[in-house]
Formats: structure tokens, sequence, C-alpha cells
């Protein structure tokens, strides 16, 4: 049987739609209101994992293990930092250490040697600069707490504003316990 629009043909059912995807996907970037700075903060974790530490006997615990970097090609400030999803835990320090600190790669070490005393921001990060999130929580000292993430804030040139989340959840244990992986959900 002849085909009678000879411009069509059967192998019009070629995967073109993904060729259209890709380009919709490219041109919805620049008109969905992204910027050249999106995502100038990215957490390198591996991915998503749980690290989990003794509380003290103030009911303070510090983590070490996230690495954030500023992908974009500029300099950036980080402004604030907040816990995610906390449940029990607050945020007591935070400093963005250099990745070559073994002191900064901790998780339950002595608070009063390891742990930041303070929030210290904003910082600074030049363009491709990373740094190890240390951070300080506090627990009620007869229980434990944790929190899904940490969200870091910052702001780059032209007054843009975005958000970096680490991959980390952390868990404190009440002092003096000892921490079961497998009863952590």
């Amino acid at each position: 049987m002849d085909n009678p629009h000879p411009r069509r043909s059967r192998s019009r059912s070629r995967p073109r739609p993904r060729c259209a995807l890709a380009v919709v996907v490219l041109l919805a970037g620049p008109l969905g209101g992204c910027s050249a700075n999106a995502g100038a903060l990215v957490a390198l974790d591996d991915g998503q994992a749980t690290v989990c530490a003794p509380a003290d006997a103030q009911g303070r615990a510090v983590f070490g293990v996230s690495t954030v970097q500023n992908r974009s090609g500029a300099a950036i400030d980080v402004v604030s930092a907040r816990l995610v999803q906390p449940d029990d835990m607050e945020l007591l320090g935070l400093e963005l250490r250099s990745t070559d600190d073994q002191d900064a790669q901790v998780v339950g070490m002595d608070y009063d040697r390891y742990g930041p005393l303070s929030i210290r921001l904003p910082e600074a990060l030049a363009a491709g600069d990373a740094r190890t999130t240390l951070v300080g929580v506090g627990v009620p000292p007869d229980s434990g707490g944790a929190a899904a993430s940490l969200e870091l804030s910052y702001r780059a040139d032209h007054g843009f504003n975005g958000t970096a989340v680490t991959r980390v959840a952390m868990v404190v244990v009440p002092f003096g316990e000892v921490c079961r992986m497998a009863e952590i959900g």
C-alpha cells in the first residue's frame, strides 16, 4: 500500500520527544527566573547518611562531616545556618573550616576541645573554595535529639540569595548511652 502522505513516514516515531524535552529543559532554566548564581553553594556529601554521637553531660555534641563548596565564578557570603527538621535539637555553633583541618572532621569528640562556641557567620567563600561544616548542637541532657540536615543560606553578587542543604542527618543520644545505628530511623 502506498503512503498517502509521502512526507510522513513511519520513521517519525523515533525518539524525537527527547530532543524536544532537552530543549524545553534548557529553555526553562533561564525563563524560570534562575540566575547564573543558582546553586552557587553546594553540599559535597556522597549521599544521604546519618551520623550519631552521645551528648556530653551538658547535652552538647559536635559533628564535622559535611563539606560545602562555592561552585560559582565569584565570591559569596554564607550568612546564616539552621537545622532542618530539628527534633529536640538546637544549633549551638557553626564554623566553616578548611577541609585540611583534621580537628574539623570529627563526630562526637570532646565538645570543649572541638566544638564551635558560636555561629561564626557571615563568612566569605571565594570562587571554588570548599569548607567542612563543624556543627555544634544541643539536646536536653536526659534525652536525645535529631536533625535531618543543615541548611546554609548565602548571598552572592547582584543580590542573589540561595541555600545549600547538606545530606547528613545528625542524631544525638543521651549522655552515657551508645549509638545503635540499627535503631535510628
